[in-house]
């Protein structure tokens, strides 16, 4: 176990040192779990199979190997533990230490996080799943900001569809999945693009972005407030890379029609921590719900590699008319932060 582990051990013992062994144990590992990159324990799965869910390195943290000492593993502690049992003895400890919550996610959603003046513990029990509280408010924030984006924008369809037609020119392959992509991103406030390797995903977003404008332009308003970003420095300048690799041969049969459009199209790609400026020692980002970002349409890649800190903090950032646009692929590397999003 990481000495953070071991340190929250300490913690928990020096407000509750009644607590009960399982109990203990499962606020360690919760801890634990953290390190593993998980926002949290899966006690059902752990008890079905604790070596494969909590991947305990053989080390002792400081590089020793213990192989060779007799100890206990978890499997051996939660011998003859059941998950009844394993939450009784949680719901035991005091509310120092741990908030049970046993509301569905619209129910938690609607009666919000605890006040100031409420109980504030470090842990929170939903189900058979175990917390840190801030993994589990990030993550409720996240759905909390993904429900609010899902009523889709009314815009007109015909001048979309004729946009689409002159970007998407009738191919044998049908359907024609990126231009079902553009169509339906333009209308929605959160859209996910995904798809591996050589799918297209770098074309799809190049049209999509030609699309906002040209659908702007062509309706008299001003040109949209793109920002493009993305987890890493690396990843940020290969979408630059791959953008502009393709953004002249796609902008050349709009020229004459658009002769805006060029210079109304994002050549620089940020990462997330610089899109909304989170400054070394400061809580909080610059652009947050009080300052929101002042974009009309985000797009971020390689969506999974954001942990789910960042990703709260991210959506956070964005202002509720904002369009968000995550590209990504499932089998990308997944972030090296808790709960990859």
């Amino acid at each position: 176990m990481r000495s953070i582990d071991r340190a929250v051990a300490g913690l928990v013992l020096n407000h509750a040192a009644d607590i009960s062994a399982p109990a203990l144990l499962a606020l360690v590992l919760a801890s634990h779990q953290a390190g593993q990159g998980h926002v949290c324990l899966d006690m059902n799965a752990c008890l079905a199979d604790a070596e494969s869910v909590l991947r305990i390195p053989s080390g002792d943290g400081r590089g020793n190997d213990i192989q060779a000492v007799p100890r206990f593993t978890p499997a051996d502690l939660l011998q003859g533990v059941t998950l009844t049992g394993w939450q009784a003895a949680l719901d035991a400890c005091s509310g120092v230490i741990l908030q049970r919550l046993e509301s569905s996610i619209p129910d938690l959603l609607a009666n919000g996080a605890p006040t100031p003046e409420q109980s504030n513990p470090p842990f929170v029990r939903e189900g058979g799943l175990l917390y840190l509280r801030r993994y589990w408010q990030q993550e409720q924030g996240i759905v909390a900001a993904l429900q609010s984006r899902l009523t889709p924008h009314d815009l007109p369809a015909e001048p979309i569809r004729q946009i689409l037609d002159a970007l998407f020119p009738s191919s044998i392959a049908q359907p024609d999945w990126q231009k079902i992509a553009c169509a339906v991103a333009i209308r929605q406030r959160f859209s996910l693009i995904t798809g591996g390797p050589g799918t297209g995903k770098t074309t799809t977003v190049v049209k999509f972005l030609l699309l906002v404008q040209m659908h702007a332009l062509k309706a008299g308003l001003p040109p949209r407030r793109i920002r493009l970003c993305a987890p890493t420095g690396k990843a940020a300048a290969r979408l630059r890379q791959s953008i502009l690799g393709q953004m002249d041969v796609l902008l050349a049969p709009f020229d004459a029609a658009f002769p805006d459009l060029r210079k109304a199209l994002p050549d620089t790609v940020e990462t997330v921590h610089r899109l909304i400026a989170i400054r070394p020692n400061q809580i909080h980002p610059v652009y947050r719900a009080e300052n929101p970002l002042p974009a009309d349409v985000v797009v971020v890649d390689e969506a999974s590699m954001i942990g789910v800190e960042l990703m709260a903090k991210l959506l956070a950032s964005l202002d509720e008319t904002t369009q968000l646009v995550l590209l990504g692929d499932k089998d990308q590397l997944a972030s090296v932060e808790p709960g990859a999003v």
